[in-house]
C-alpha cells in the first residue's frame, strides 16, 4: 500500500481506456510496479486526478493543440472548458539537504553494535540560524558523506565508552558541526531504542519564489505557454508531502495563498491554480482527508463553475490510505525485501453472548498464515486477549467453535475482511457442564 490502495490504482488504470492509449497505460503500470521509482507518488496522483475529472466531463489526456508541448488534461463540460497540467510537490529536495532519517539510521546501527543494553539514544538537530522572510532554509544536518568526520568520530567513541562505564547515568554529547548548527545526542537509561527528539524546521517557506509550490507553477506555466491553447489554462497541484501547502502566513514565512498569488502575478500563462492538499483524518487512523482550494488571478464568469468542478473532483477521489511521507517511508523500507513482506492487518473483536462473539481479520493476513508466510505465533503476538493469549487461542480455551464465516468486500482497501462468528462453548471441545435448574 502506498497513498492509494492497489485496487483503486488498478481501477484507475482500467477506467483510463477512453482517454489514454495503451502505451501511456503501460507506462503508468510500469511505474507502479517499481516502488523505488521517484515517479511513484506523482503517478498515483496523476492517475486518480484523471479518473476523477473523467467522471465529471469529457476528458482528453495529453491532447495535441498545435504547440510544442502537450498539457496533461483537456476538460470539457457544458459550461466549462480548460486545459491543465498536474504537478505533485514535496519537500524531498529539502530532506535530501537535511538527511535526518539517514542520521537516525546510522545512530541506530552504532547503538546496536555498541553493546549498550541499559538505555538508548535520543538526538536533536538544531540551529541558531534566524529564519525570516527572505532568508534561505537552514541546514541542520551535515551531508551523509561527512557523518564519520563530524559526528561519529573519536569524541563519539569516547562518549559511548563513558556510557558503557556508567549505564545508569544520563549523559549528553553536543556536536557543533557548523557555525550555527548543533547536534545533541543524549543517552537515556531504560529507554532501549534510538529516536529523534526534534529538529529545527527547514521546510517553512521563507522565500515566495524559492519553494516547491512556486517552482511547480513556474515550470508548468512555461509548458502551458507553449502548448498552443489560447483558452483557460491552469495547474493542479497535488500534495506529495510539502509543508508549504499547510503553512500559515506569519511575520517570517509565507502561506500557500501568498505563494500562489505571487506566482499568478508573475506567470500570466496560468489563469488558475487548484491546490489538492491532505490533512490527517483523526488520531485513530492514518487515512487522510483531501481538501481543494481554487486560486484565480481575477474573478470571472468561469470561476464558480471551475470551483464546483474542483470540489466534485475531490469527492470522486478514492480514499487516501496514508500520508505521502508515510507512503514514501514504507516503499523505501521494503526495497529488496518484497518477497519477505507480510501484512498483519486490522484484526478486531466484538463481544457476543458469552465472551467474544465475532472476530474480523484481513483475508490477506489469513491467507499468509495458511500459506506459511506469516507464523501463527506472530499473529497471536500481534493480537492478544487482555495481552496474555492470542484471540484464537482464547476461543479454543473457552471451548467455542466457529459457527459461521463470511467475507466482507472492501473496495477501497487492498484486503477484504473475513468475519468469524462464535457461539456458546461447544461440548465437542469444551468441558462437560451441568445446566442450570429451571
Amino acid at each position: 500500500m502506498a497513498m492509494f490502495s492497489r485496487r483503486a490504482l488498478q481501477r484507475a488504470i482500467n477506467e483510463s481506456l477512453p482517454y489514454a492509449d495503451r502505451s501511456k497505460r503501460s507506462e503508468w503500470a510500469k511505474v507502479l510496479n517499481s516502488p523505488t521509482s521517484l515517479k511513484y507518488i506523482p503517478t498515483e496522483w496523476e492517475l486518480v486526478i484523471l479518473q476523477s475529472l473523467a467522471a465529471l466531463g469529457n476528458l482528453t489526456h495529453e491532447p495535441t493543440l498545435g504547440g510544442e508541448t502537450k498539457p496533461d488534461i483537456q476538460f470539457e463540460s457544458p459550461n466549462l472548458t480548460f486545459v491543465a497540467d498536474v504537478a505533485t510537490i514535496s519537500d524531498r529536495g529539502l530532506h535530501d539537504r537535511n538527511p535526518i532519517r539517514a542520521l537516525e539510521d546510522e545512530l541506530r546501527k552504532r547503538w546496536q553494535s555498541s553493546g549498550i543494553i541499559a538505555g538508548g539514544f535520543a538526538f536533536h538537530a538544531g540551529t541558531r540560524h534566524y529564519s525570516a522572510r527572505g532568508s534561505k532554509p537552514p541546514v541542520v544536518v551535515p551531508p551523509v558523506s561527512e557523518f564519520s568526520s563530524l559526528i561519529f568520530n573519536d569524541r563519539f567513541d569516547q562518549f559511548v565508552h563513558e556510557v558503557k562505564a556508567s549505564p545508569t547515568e544520563q549523559r549528553q554529547l553536543a556536536i557543533a558541526w557548523a557555525a550555527s548548527s548543533v547536534i545533541t545526542i543524549t543517552y537515556v537509561p531504560e529507554r532501549k531504542f534510538v529516536w529523534c527528539s526534534g529538529y529545527t524546521s527547514y521546510t517553512v517557506p521563507t522565500v515566495r519564489d524559492r519553494n516547491p509550490l512556486y517552482l511547480a507553477i513556474k515550470d508548468k506555466g512555461d509548458q502551458l505557454k507553449r502548448c498552443g491553447y489560447t483558452g483557460l489554462k491552469g495547474v493542479i497541484i497535488c500534495d506529495g508531502g510539502a509543508h508549504v501547502l499547510r503553512n500559515m502566513s506569519s511575520s517570517f514565512s509565507y502561506s500557500v495563498r501568498d505563494v500562489v498569488f505571487h506566482a499568478l502575478k508573475r506567470h500570466t500563462s496560468v489563469d488558475f491554480v487548484i491546490i489538492v492538499s491532505l490533512r490527517g483524518r483523526s488520531s485513530q487512523t492514518i487515512k487522510q482527508d483531501v481538501r481543494s482550494e481554487l486560486f484565480v488571478r481575477e474573478e470571472t464568469d468561469w470561476m464558480n463553475p471551475l470551483n464546483a468542478v474542483a470540489s466534485l473532483m475531490v469527492e470522486e477521489l478514492p480514499t487516501v490510505m496514508q500520508s505521502p511521507d508515510n507512503a514514501r517511508n514504507e516503499l523505501s523500507h521494503w526495497i529488496g525485501k518484497e518477497k519477505q513482506r507480510t501484512h498483519i492487518r486490522g484484526l478486531s473483536l466484538t463481544a457476543g453472548r458469552n465472551g467474544v462473539g465475532e472476530i474480523r481479520m484481513s483475508t490477506q493476513t489469513l491467507l499468509e498464515v495458511l500459506g506459511g508466510r506469516l507464523s501463527a505465533k506472530k499473529l497471536n503476538e500481534a493480537y492478544s486477549h487482555n495481552k496474555r493469549e492470542g484471540l484464537f487461542e482464547h476461543q479454543l480455551r473457552r471451548g467455542t467453535v466457529i459457527e459461521a464465516a463470511r467475507v466482507e468486500k472492501k473496495t477501497e482497501d487492498d484486503s477484504d475482511e473475513i468475519i468469524f462468528t462464535f457461539g456458546l462453548p461447544d461440548p465437542s471441545v469444551a468441558p462437560f457442564t451441568i445446566p442450570d435448574e429451571e
